[in-house]
């Protein structure tokens, strides 16, 4: 088929080479570890900067299926950080507050991550209507 748009990996021979790049390497794995607990931050970060970078079809090197729940729980996880007011949770008997502490709250790069995230799904879903684009 060749070419089927201008960015790198719009084509057969980049499409098959990052599949031999990644073969072997379980990404759906390896991602959903690095976002199944929300204290982790060095690594939800690291894991969400893989899926604003990995997430084209062509590129990703897991199930497509699985990639939107990815990008929806890094979206979640980031905003968690960046927005810890969302995090918030009041006690029934009085009108105290209790604050999540997040370290790395109001950290610019992980709400352009977060954006890049939320830009990617929808994009992806407007552009062509199927997961497959």
């Amino acid at each position: 088929m060749g070419a089927w748009a201008s960015a790198p990996w719009h084509n057969d021979a980049a499409a098959d080479w990052f599949g031999d790049v990644f073969a072997g390497i379980d990404i759906d794995a390896r991602i959903g570890d690095a976002l199944e607990y929300d204290d982790d931050y060095d690594r939800v970060r690291a894991a969400c900067y893989l899926l604003a970078v990995l997430r084209h079809s062509t590129v990703w090197p897991g199930d497509l299926e699985r990639l939107d729940g990815h990008l929806e729980r890094g979206v979640e996880m980031l905003t968690d950080m960046i927005e810890p007011s969302r995090s918030r949770s009041s006690v029934s008997s009085g009108k105290t507050t209790r604050r999540s502490s997040r370290p790395f709250a109001g950290r610019s790069r992980n709400s352009r991550l977060a954006s890049t995230a939320r830009a990617t799904k929808t994009t992806r879903t407007s552009w062509c209507g199927t997961r497959r684009c």
